[in-house]
C-alpha cells in the first residue's frame, strides 16, 4: 500500500509539472512574449535567456521525462492497487465462507440459498471492482484535484474564483446522486439474489419439470424474476449514468466563463498567451479527476450497498459456539435428556419438544418413534449441539453439553440422514470426509464393511471415482451405504440414524441395513424410522407425539400395551 501511494504522488506532482511547462513553452518559444505572467516553478525563470531552439528542444524533453515518469507512476499505482483490492477481496470471500461454516443450520433454512450464492458472487464482484479500481480514484483523484488547483491559485487567482464557485454545485449533486445509487443498487441486488435463487431452483428441480412438462410457468417465472431485475437495473444505472453528465453541464458553464474573463485579461495585456493556454490547461486537467472522481463516488455507493449485505451476515453470531477451554469430549456412560423443551426462533410460541426425559446407556440402540411432525429429527439435532434445548438440559457422562468443546464432542457423533450428501468429488474423497489423512487401506475397510466395496470397484475409475452433484451418478442405496462407510472410518461411539433406510427398495434396503447392523455393532445407537419393522430389536423405544413423550418400551412391551406404537405399528403391517 505504501509502493502504491508513493507512485500516487508521483503521478500527482509529474502531471502538473508536465503541463507547466506549457508557458515557457509558448511565450518564450512560439510567441516571444516575456515573462509577465507569475510563474509557478521559480527554476524555469532561468531558462527564458537560453537561445530558441535550446529552450525548445529542453522544454519539450522535459515534457516527454515528466509525462513517462507520469504514465510510469500511473502503472505502478494502479496495478499496486489491483493487487491489493484483491488481496483484501480474498481475505473478506474467506472470512465469509469461514463464518457460513460456523452459522448454525437455522441461518440457512431461513434464507435462500440463492441469496447466499448472490452474496458470495454478485455481492463480492461489486466490491471486487471497488476495491482493485474505484478505490485507487478515491485516493488519488482528491490529492490531484487539490494539487491541481494549488496550480491553478498560483497562476491567477482571479480565474481560480471561477472554477471553485462550481465546487458547491458539484458536491450538492454527488451528494444527492450517491444516495439514490446506493438505495437503488441494493434492490437491483436483491433481484439479483432472486434470479440466483430461481436458477439454483430450476437447476436442482429440472426433472420434476420436465417430467410434469412445467417447463413453460418455470420459464414465465424466471421470466417475470428477470424482468424485474432488469426494471431494478435500469432505474440503478440511470442515476449512474446521470453523474458524468451532469459534473459535465455545471463545469462547462464555468469553463465558458473562464474563456470569457481570461480571453478579456489577455486581449487587455495583463495575462501573457502562454499563461492562459497553461491555466486553461490546468483547469482541464483538474476537471478530469473531478468528473472521474464523482464517478468513483456513484460506484462506491453500488459497493456499499453489497458491502452492507455482506456485512449483515457477517454480524450474524452463531447461536451455538464452543465455550473457552471447553471439556475435551471422551463418551464413556451415558446420555441424558433432563426436562428438555426446545422451539424455533421464528415460533417461540409453539415448542417442537415438551420436558422431554430420557436417558441412553453406553453400547445401547434405542429408536424413537412417531408421526411426522412430532419432532423426532429435531430432538436428534439436539446431541451434536446444531441447536440447544430452550430449557432443560442434555448431558454426556453428567456434563451438560454446553461444557464440551463443540469440535471434540462432533468428533464422538456419526450421522447418517435420509437425505445422504455426497459432494461433487471421488469417492475417496467422500469417503474420508470426517478423515481427510485416513490411509487408502483404512477407507477401503470402511467400504468393505458398508458393503459397498463390490460396487466402488466395478466403477470406472475405483475409488477415485466422482460421484457428481449430490451424488448423481449413484443409486439411493449406494449413496446411503457410502454414508455409512464414511460414519464407520470416523468410528465415532455415538451413532444417529435419522430414516437412514425409508424412501429405498427391498432390495437396497435389505443391503443398507447389513451395513447398518456393522455399524452399529459396539456402539450406541439412536435411530429415528418410520419402517417399524426396522426398530423391533432396539433395546428401548421411545414413542413421540406432539412433541411429547407418550410411552416407551421394548417392542414386545409396546405391542401389548395396544397405544400409540401399537396401533402405527399394525396400520403398517395392514398396508
Amino acid at each position: 500500500m505504501l509502493a502504491a501511494n508513493i507512485a500516487m504522488i508521483v503521478v500527482v506532482i509529474t502531471n502538473g509539472v508536465s503541463l507547466v511547462t506549457l508557458q515557457p513553452l509558448i511565450d518564450q518559444v512560439f510567441i516571444a512574449e516575456g515573462p509577465t505572467a507569475r510563474v509557478v516553478v521559480p527554476t524555469v525563470n532561468l531558462v527564458f535567456s537560453m537561445k530558441k531552439t535550446t529552450l525548445f528542444l529542453g522544454l519539450v524533453l522535459f515534457f516527454l521525462t515528466s509525462r513517462a515518469l507520469y504514465c510510469l507512476g500511473l502503472y505502478c499505482q494502479r496495478f499496486l492497487m489491483m493487487v491489493t483490492g484483491e488481496r483484501v477481496l480474498t481475505g473478506l470471500r474467506t472470512d465469509l465462507y469461514d463464518h457460513l461454516l460456523r452459522l448454525p443450520p437455522l441461518f440457512f433454512t431461513a434464507r435462500r440459498s440463492g441469496a447466499l450464492v448472490s452474496n458470495l458472487t454478485a455481492d463480492l464482484g461489486v466490491v471486487q471492482h471497488l476495491a482493485s479500481t474505484v478505490t485507487g480514484d478515491l485516493l488519488r483523484r482528491p490529492v490531484e484535484i487539490g494539487f491541481l488547483i494549488g496550480l491553478l491559485v498560483a497562476y491567477n487567482p482571479s480565474l481560480s474564483l471561477f472554477a471553485l464557485l462550481v465546487a458547491p454545485v458539484i458536491v450538492g449533486i454527488v451528494n444527492i446522486l450517491t444516495k439514490t445509487i446506493r438505495r437503488r443498487a441494493g434492490r437491483m441486488q436483491s433481484s439479483m439474489a432472486d434470479l440466483a435463487d430461481h436458477l439454483q431452483e430450476t437447476v436442482g428441480g429440472i426433472r420434476i419439470i420436465q417430467s410434469f412438462t412445467a417447463e413453460k410457468a418455470a420459464a414465465g417465472r424466471f421470466h417475470s424474476v428477470a424482468r424485474r431485475y432488469y426494471e431494478q437495473s435500469v432505474k440503478a444505472y440511470r442515476m449512474m449514468a446521470a453523474a458524468t453528465p451532469s459534473t459535465e453541464l455545471v463545469t462547462a458553464a464555468a469553463v465558458a466563463g473562464i474563456l470569457f474573463y481570461g480571453g478579456q485579461n489577455v486581449i487587455a495585456g495583463r495575462m501573457t498567451t502562454g499563461s492562459f493556454f497553461a491555466f486553461m490547461a490546468i483547469l482541464m486537467a483538474t476537471y478530469q479527476p473531478v468528473k472521474t472522481l464523482v464517478n468513483a463516488l456513484s460506484e462506491s455507493s453500488r459497493a456499499a450497498a453489497a458491502l452492507e449485505r455482506i456485512y449483515r451476515i457477517l454480524d450474524e453470531r452463531p447461536a451455538v459456539t464452543s465455550p473457552t477451554n471447553g471439556r475435551k469430549a471422551s463418551f464413556q456412560k451415558s446420555i441424558v435428556f433432563e426436562k428438555v423443551s426446545f422451539a424455533y426462533p421464528d415460533n417461540p410460541c409453539e415448542p417442537v419438544l415438551q420436558d422431554i426425559s430420557l436417558t441412553v446407556q453406553r453400547g445401547r440402540t434405542i429408536a424413537i418413534v412417531g408421526p411426522s411432525g412430532a419432532g423426532k429429527t429435531t430432538l436428534l439435532s439436539l446431541i451434536p449441539r446444531f441447536f440447544d434445548p430452550t430449557s432443560g438440559r442434555i448431558t454426556i457422562d453428567n456434563v451438560d453439553l454446553r461444557e464440551w468443546d463443540l469440535v471434540s464432542l462432533r468428533r464422538q457423533i456419526g450421522i447418517v440422514t435420509q437425505e445422504t450428501f455426497l459432494f461433487n468429488a471421488s469417492v475417496e474423497e467422500n469417503i474420508a470426509l470426517g478423515r481427510p489423512n485416513a490411509a487408502p487401506e483404512e477407507i477401503r475397510r470402511a467400504a468393505e464393511a458398508a458393503h459397498i466395496l463390490d460396487v466402488i470397484e466395478a466403477m470406472p475409475e475405483g475409488f477415485r471415482t466422482v460421484v457428481g452433484e449430490r451424488g448423481a451418478r449413484l443409486s439411493g442405496g449406494e449413496k446411503q451405504r457410502l454414508a455409512i462407510a464414511r460414519a464407520l472410518l470416523v468410528d465415532p461411539p455415538i451413532l444417529l440414524l435419522d430414516e437412514a433406510t425409508s424412501s429405498l427398495d427391498s432390495e437396497s434396503e435389505r443391503k443398507v441395513q447389513a451395513a447398518i447392523d456393522t455399524l452399529i455393532r459396539g456402539r450406541t445407537t439412536l435411530v429415528i424410522a418410520h419402517r417399524l419393522s426396522t426398530v423391533r430389536n432396539a433395546d428401548t423405544i421411545f414413542v413421540l407425539q406432539n412433541g411429547r413423550i407418550v410411552e416407551s418400551g421394548s417392542h414386545a412391551d409396546l405391542l401389548q400395551s395396544g397405544n400409540l406404537y401399537a396401533r402405527l405399528y399394525n396400520l403398517q403391517f395392514k398396508e
